[in-house]
């Protein structure tokens, strides 16, 4: 069977999200509508009850899908054209809305993965899944979003004070930073210019070919724009030496209840030895000052960057997958629970 080019299939799909009943777009316009309904939300996997990760990863078109009190947040995948990201159940979080989404919606080019799934969650997935013979979930190593290694969650405490054993490598790199005079201040969006500036530099030194610099400076990027949406509710430190803005980070407070902060950006100028081991330091100390207790680097892409956070002696360990979603046209077997939803949008 001949494909349709993928932008055809795109089309598709949303075409089919602007019609159905069950799906909400959600735009900057009625972006407060995340807001709200993630309001409640708490999770060890803190970014995933995050209103700005998901703005960050649903950049290029962002929906949600409501099924019996759950809702599924799902977007195009940032980095592969034409797949379509299912993230967790929220709300009542009923396991038969994922199927049922796929049950119903048109197949995207490049299909659906399932994001973001701890090992209780497939486990969960699978009461279900298991009586439906046309849909199937294979757990895949993933390649390109940050979780082939697991979230690393720090103690703000512990990672401010730096005693004992654990910390003695981020300790000796710290201790070389004692050589520059760096300024911490918080951060504006009258820094934002020169810290994308810094990016682009930092870029330019990674990139092996011109293709690879957006792909590198994007990510940045975007997390300063939305640092400029004041309803997300990132903040930051920017460290200054000799006058000029040489590291950044910034992160949010997913519920402010659950207190776990979320790191969004730890951007420095590599050639000042240990400020990026410092600059971690000094935004657990800030956020342990503010009653904060834990702050959750994410996962990582390569056995390089785990390493990094690692040498933090996390707190916790979050283990994360990706499942790649298959619909065939076979009949749902005897017996199977019937895929029927009201709609009750909150």
């Amino acid at each position: 069977m001949k494909m349709l080019p993928a932008y055809i299939q795109e089309l598709d799909f949303e075409d089919w999200a602007e019609q159905s009943q069950y799906v909400e777009r959600i735009t900057d316009a009625n972006f407060t509508r995340l807001i709200s309904l993630l309001s409640s939300e708490v999770d060890v996997d803190s970014y995933a009850v995050s209103p700005s990760y998901y703005a960050y990863t649903g950049r290029r078109g962002l929906w949600l899908y409501h099924y019996d009190g759950t809702f599924l947040p799902m977007c195009w995948h940032p980095n592969i054209d034409g797949q379509i990201l299912i993230f967790p159940p929220r709300g009542e979080k009923n396991y038969a809305a994922v199927t049922a989404l796929l049950n119903e919606a048109p197949l995207p080019p490049n299909g659906f993965l399932l994001a973001r799934y701890k090992p209780k969650e497939i486990g969960d997935l699978k009461t279900f899944y298991a009586f439906v013979s046309r849909v199937s979930y294979e757990p895949i190593e993933e390649e390109v979003l940050d979780w082939r290694y697991p979230a690393r969650i720090l103690s703000t405490l512990n990672t401010a004070q730096m005693l004992g054993h654990e910390y003695m490598l981020i300790r000796n790199r710290v201790r070389q930073t004692k050589k520059y005079l760096v300024d911490i201040k918080r951060l504006s969006v009258q820094d934002v210019p020169e810290i994308e500036r810094l990016a682009l530099r930092w870029a330019n030194k990674q990139a092996n070919k011109p293709e690879e610099l957006i792909d590198l400076v994007t990510p940045y990027k975007e997390t300063l724009r939305l640092f400029k949406r004041k309803e997300l509710g990132l903040d930051g430190l920017v460290f200054v030496v000799d006058g000029q803005v040489q590291a950044a980070t910034i992160w949010d407070i997913s519920n402010p209840e659950h207190k776990i902060a979320n790191l969004y950006m730890n951007l420095c100028n590599v050639t000042y030895r240990g400020l990026s081991e410092f600059s971690i330091k000094a935004t657990a100390a800030k956020l342990c000052e503010d009653g904060v207790p834990l702050l959750n680097l994410g996962g990582s892409e390569t056995a390089s960057l785990d390493h990094y956070k690692n040498k933090f002696a996390p707190a916790l360990s979050v283990h994360l997958c990706s499942l790649d979603a298959c619909v065939t046209n076979m009949p749902m077997v005897a017996g199977a629970p019937p895929i029927e939803k009201e709609l009750r949008v909150a």
